[in-house]
């Protein structure tokens, strides 16, 4: 970044202008140990005029911060725009040499820190400035204001230094309230080459005071009356962290306190190697040893701790992969922009709390329970529900490296990862939770009676109970139709419900109750493993089925949630539907998305269903089992459902007053050949007394559509004209017929002996009637 070889420019004072923002007071320029002021901002011109003509012949400063008087006095800084780091690179003219090696090998370890991405970067010519803007200048009208400001401007200072640190590099002490900076455009004139001062980089990136505040620490505001020092967590970082804040929130640390007698002496050192660079490492890893009681020496675990300060802390992925913690897959720091567990050290406690809790999906800028048992908070809301533990709690959230971030969220079912990192380098938080009872082998009499008292036909009953072993046996792929049941209120269907929670999980079963389906806001659907519509909204039925659809057949579909934006959810892997009614949705001819089964049996006396409920639940655990050893590899997910009775009704309940009418001509041969045109069909539904002469042909047309009938590519007739035929029997065989044989079919006569007869002679007797 070094401006070498350049053109001089004018110098910029807008920087200035514009960090003040409209503050009054007095500008300082400075200029070879020379300091003139300037009343800001009346003699801008002034200022920008004296910078200019030092500039033609010695490096130019002006003050960071606005004066109350004619001083540079740090008890008369007035006015601080926010924090000014001079950050120096050893590439520069510099009489230390342990400085970064590049702004960018420095950028990269601060972007490791809390601190939010600087609002200006600006290159010095041997080095860079780093601009942390307040959202507002901070005024410093008294000394209280002053200390704040100075406690502020120390803790992000002592976080940048803490992280070059950490490479070995050195930040010299630039936080005083009296600091000078060059000014944008204008010369370096420690070099003998032409180096300019320019701009890197500019974000709209501007935190308040208490915003910085939190991010350093609680106590970083320090009250001049009280003369207390900066009890801050940047002070903790100094010393090394709190080996507590990892202890409670690191699940492999966690594991230590929980069954120390099941860890390993690989894993103990582990942890030895985060505690011992820690504060209070040495007696949090005395404490825990101490637990396993039948292993621990003072002397040894001593030991551990020396030979682990000289080792870094151990890694999240080292740990993971190594020592094979089965603690990672469910950790939501995974999400996080943090390499080992030690950096949870350096958090602050308040934060961390909901760190550990909540994932921020990008997608819909919505904080998700890592729980899953509670709905995701809008930015807006995660603030003022947590307003009494933090200020501003979605700021710092999103600027510290230690919080959980994803692109947005999935339903991986079986998958036991809570965050997945995608082959394109994102992450996407896994809302699927391992639940359900556990399988074990037993009896499953109570449940198999019922199953065949709702589903008395054998091949109806195993299709199923395919449907349900499929879905356990390969939680991921979804099955491409829904299992409807229709039956009396009573009878028991409810205690599919219970069933399916007990093999699922609660957290991965979805019970609508109250016509979500039919509503705008769908998202609850999405994202489980099982969607039980408890009744189908028989209103708008049309409109219900084919916004249903996606849902059934799709594995991911765009969902509404309200105060959150549109995203996509993974559409559940089964879906059943429980109703009363006898034809809850319509249904086209050819339709796949619906195995319908009616329930006819009569509901039972209450006995039987104390028994179902008392007992039957008792067996799920091993219906489970059964489930899971059941042999499916001849059903397939994606196979059309088998079309039953029930099916079949509701597909004739369905259809318009017009298809049934052309439905009724075909079952009694009044249409007797495969080809017929929509006017012939026109002429054969108008009754012969009516004088409006039959439905019109866009509803007839409509009707052959609604009865799977197909358009042929038009047809030359034997006297010249042209006819659209339609194929309203064994459409597949016409589709591909040969337009000789679409001609003979539909000029021919059927007789008795079975050839065929046109519709030509039979439209004109009606007629003529």
């Amino acid at each position: 970044m070094n401006a070498t070889d350049q053109q001089p420019k004018k110098p910029d004072l807008e920087a200035f202008a514009a960090a003040w923002k409209g503050a009054a007071g007095f500008a300082c320029g400075f200029a070879n140990k020379q300091q003139q002021f300037f009343r800001w901002p009346e003699q801008r011109p002034q200022l920008e005029a004296w910078v200019d003509a030092q500039n033609n012949r010695q490096s130019a400063y002006v003050g960071w911060c606005l004066f109350s008087e004619p001083s540079r006095a740090a008890d008369r800084a007035s006015v601080l725009p926010g924090i000014l780091i001079d950050l120096d690179l050893a590439s520069g003219n510099h009489a230390k040499k342990n400085y970064a090696p590049s702004a960018t090998d420095a950028l990269a370890v601060l972007r490791q820190t809390a601190l939010p991405e600087p609002s200006r970067i600006i290159s010095s010519g041997g080095g860079l400035y780093l601009h942390y803007l307040f959202d507002e200048p901070l005024i410093l009208a008294e000394q209280a204001d002053r200390a704040r400001a100075a406690a502020v401007t120390e803790g992000v200072t002592a976080i940048i230094r803490n992280a070059l640190q950490t490479q070995g590099w050195a930040l010299d002490n630039v936080s005083d309230l009296a600091r000078i900076t060059r000014p944008v455009g204008t010369r370096n004139w420690k070099y003998d080459d032409l180096r300019v001062v320019e701009l890197v980089s500019e974000t709209q990136e501007r935190l308040t005071v208490a915003d910085y505040e939190m991010l350093i620490g609680a106590g970083a505001h320090r009250r001049a009356a009280e003369r207390t020092s900066v009890a801050s967590a940047v002070e903790v970082e100094r010393k090394g962290g709190e080996f507590a804040l990892i202890e409670k929130h690191c699940g492999f640390v966690r594991r230590l306190s929980e069954t120390p007698q099941d860890v390993s002496e690989p894993e103990w050192y582990a942890v030895a190697t985060l505690a011992a660079h820690c504060e209070d490492g040495e007696d949090g890893f005395h404490r825990l040893s101490a637990l396993d009681s039948a292993r621990y020496c003072e002397d040894d675990t001593a030991s551990k701790l020396r030979h682990a300060r000289k080792v870094k802390p151990r890694t999240c992925s080292d740990i993971e992969t190594s020592l094979g913690s089965s603690a990672c897959a469910q950790c939501p720091f995974r999400a996080a922009d943090m390499v080992s567990p030690y950096k949870l050290a350096f958090g602050d406690g308040k934060l961390l709390e909901l760190q550990a809790q909540y994932v921020l999906s990008a997608q819909t800028d919505s904080y998700h329970p890592v729980s899953g048992d509670m709905p995701a908070l809008p930015a807006v809301s995660f603030n003022n529900h947590f307003a009494h533990r933090l200020e501003r709690i979605h700021s710092l959230f999103i600027h510290d490296p230690r919080s959980p971030k994803v692109i947005g969220t999935d339903y991986i079912a079986g998958d036991r990862r809570l965050i997945i990192q995608r082959p394109d380098g994102t992450a996407v938080l896994n809302e699927w939770k391992p639940g359900g009872l556990e399988a074990v082998d037993g009896g499953t009499e109570v449940i198999d009676e019922h199953f065949a008292l709702l589903l008395p036909k054998d091949h109806e009953r195993d299709w199923v109970l395919d449907y349900l072993a499929h879905l356990l046996q390969q939680p991921a792929i979804k099955v491409k139709h829904a299992i409807m049941l229709i039956g009396e209120p009573g009878v028991g269907k409810s205690f599919i419900n219970d069933l399916l929670t007990g093999l699922f999980g609660e957290h991965n079963v979805k019970v609508d109750d109250a016509a979500i389906h039919a509503s705008d806001y769908k998202r609850a659907l999405g994202n489980k493993q099982v969607l039980i519509i408890e009744e189908m909204a028989t209103s708008s039925k049309w409109e219900v089925t084919n916004a249903l659809k996606p849902w059934f057949t799709s594995e991911k579909v765009v969902a509404n949630e309200k105060y959150i934006r549109a995203h996509e959810v993974r559409s559940p892997r089964g879906i059943f539907i429980h109703t009363n009614h006898a034809v809850p949705a319509v249904f086209e001819p050819g339709e796949r998305r619906n195995a319908v089964f009616r329930v006819d049996a009569p509901a039972r006396d209450q006995a039987y269903y104390d028994r179902l409920f008392r007992i039957g639940a008792q067996q799920f655990s091993a219906f489970k089992a059964r489930l899971l050893q059941r042999d499916i590899s001849e059903w397939s997910p994606n196979a059309r459902p088998p079309v039953t009775e029930a099916k079949t009704e509701i597909i004739e309940a369905s259809r318009t007053p017009v298809a049934a009418d052309i439905q009724e001509l075909l079952r009694t041969d009044r249409i007797r050949k495969d080809l017929v045109t929509v006017q012939e069909a026109v002429a054969l539904l108008a009754h012969p007394l009516s004088i409006a002469g039959g439905p019109s042909s866009s509803k007839v047309t409509k009707g052959l559509q609604e009865l799977g009938a197909r358009k042929l590519q038009k047809t030359k007739l034997s006297d010249g004209s042209t006819v659209d035929l339609w194929a309203v029997r064994n459409t597949q065989r016409w589709l591909s017929a040969t337009h000789a044989e679409r001609k003979a079919h539909y000029e021919g006569m059927v007789g008795p002996s079975g050839i065929v007869l046109g519709l030509v002679g039979e439209t004109a007797r009606l007629q003529n009637v």
